[in-house]
């Protein structure tokens, strides 16, 4: 009976492949398997440390299942916890920096004027959020302010120069840059004048 030599080739190919991707598929079950049962040495020092986690955070589960779940959630709440302390940490900073380059309330004596916008309207966040974008700012262009005066002062002009390029959804994160940048220009006047 003839074959085709050429589809031979192309079958035992197709062969060769599914022997792969089920060699393949075996030694990722095999993975999974060791992952999920740890050798018996393995189990005893784990059971040890939920134990010890229980009676150190006084966990009231019964089961081990049950006191990894209460694990679980405490490390949750430390996390959110964590994330608390950030914020009121980054509102600190943001407090102390605007202290740093002499920021005055609203009700100062320096004078105004009215810009057509309602300042009850934050377009792009809360005000802690645009403080706390501005901070990070801040801190992320001090390298930009290590260099000299002029420098800082042409990248502000080319900055500037680039706001006619920009959509509106991109000028707010655009003025914090500068503002970020205006106050190293401020801090550097002020250094040369002490």
């Amino acid at each position: 009976m003839p074959t085709n030599k050429l589809w031979l080739e192309h079958t035992e190919k197709a062969a060769w492949e599914s022997v792969q991707a089920l060699r393949e598929k075996l030694a990722d079950a095999e993975k999974r398997m060791q992952r999920l049962a740890p050798p018996t040495g393995g189990w005893q020092p784990l059971l040890d440390a939920i134990d010890t986690a229980k009676s150190e955070l006084g966990l009231s589960g019964d089961s081990y299942a049950e006191l990894l779940g209460e694990l679980v959630g405490e490390s949750r709440r430390t996390q959110n916890e964590r994330r608390v302390l950030e914020q009121e940490l980054n509102d600190l900073r943001s407090q102390r920096l605007m202290q740093d380059i002499g920021a005055t309330p609203r009700t100062s004596a320096r004078p105004t004027f009215d810009s057509g916008i309602d300042d009850d309207v934050e377009p792009s966040g809360t005000r802690d959020e645009v403080v706390t974008r501005f901070v990070r700012r801040y801190e992320s262009t001090k390298r930009e302010a290590g260099a000299d005066l002029d420098e800082l002062l042409e990248t502000i002009e080319n900055r500037v120069a680039d706001l006619v390029d920009l959509d509106e959804r991109s000028l707010p994160e655009a003025a914090i840059d500068l503002a970020a940048l205006l106050v190293h220009v401020a801090k550097s006047a002020q250094r040369s004048r002490e």
